[in-house]
């Protein structure tokens, strides 16, 4: 089943972009019950158009009946999407982030979303955090490590002794 679901993760990089398509998911549910409805299909479709997704791709997929049941299932599904945390020194692009996730789910070999935060002092790179395991690429601990090794040799030589190279 989340192998048919998995087209409603269309368009979802971010973090950001996942709980907007779930606010629009739950929306749905909730003005559906309010008005007491039978058909929702029509507001997926828009939903998922938005995304390049058509009509004729969703359909196959979407039932006839129970589709209040078939939206939780979706919500459901895009709440299991495994998030990667990533550090970066700027605030990405959509392109940018786009490759990123892109390489990182060729990587795991599963659909992911992004949580995305920025912090100027890891200069460049990247830090990854996912499933309990940290990995730091970043460029700021290398620069400060090469910046104390830079200091401390001149504050040898300050001394009178020649450093020898």
């Amino acid at each position: 089943m989340n192998d048919s679901l998995s087209i409603f993760s269309t368009g979802i990089v971010t973090y950001k972009d996942l709980l907007e398509r779930l606010g629009e998911l739950q929306s749905l549910l909730t003005s559906n019950q309010a008005s007491n409805s039978i058909s929702i299909n029509k507001e997926i479709y828009q939903i998922m158009a938005r995304y390049g997704v058509r009509e004729e791709q969703l359909s196959p997929i979407i039932p006839s009946s129970e589709q209040e049941v078939f939206v939780k299932k979706i919500i459901d599904y895009l709440k299991s999407l495994p998030v990667v945390k990533i550090t970066l020194a700027f605030v990405p692009t959509e392109d940018f982030s786009e490759v990123v996730a892109k390489q990182l789910e060729d990587s795991l070999g599963k659909k992911i979303v992004l949580d995305i935060t920025t912090n100027q002092s890891i200069v460049g790179g990247l830090q990854i955090e996912f499933s309990g395991k940290y990995k730091d690429y970043s460029l700021g601990p290398k620069l400060e490590e090469y910046l104390k090794r830079k200091q401390s040799a001149q504050l040898g030589n300050s001394n009178g002794v020649k450093e020898v190279k």
